[in-house]
């Protein structure tokens, strides 16, 4: 069971990331913030979504695929994720 939501976590991490989360993160960084800067206070909160990547990865791997731990990490940074993509694109 923990292996099977390890995954389906990892899977929503990695859709966030590579559908929103990176492209933000990379037009922040070339576009330096925007006219006037604004935009740098959303960047702290993009890179750590961002390195949830790792643990997304690790879900894939036969040694790290049935940890708790790495299961937890993935189901919370799922929300986390999914809740700034609600306040950032959404609302």
């Amino acid at each position: 069971m923990s292996k099977y939501l390890n995954r389906i976590s990892a899977i929503g991490i990695m859709i966030l990331n590579f559908g929103w989360f990176l492209k933000l993160t990379l037009n922040i960084i070339i576009s330096t913030g925007g006219p006037m800067g604004y935009a740098l206070i959303t960047l702290p909160v993009s890179i750590l979504v961002n390195l949830l990547l790792i643990p997304a990865i690790l879900a894939f791997g036969k040694k790290h695929g049935d940890s708790y731990v790495l299961t937890t990490i993935n189901a919370v940074g799922l929300v986390w994720a999914t809740v700034w993509f609600f306040l950032f694109f959404v609302w």
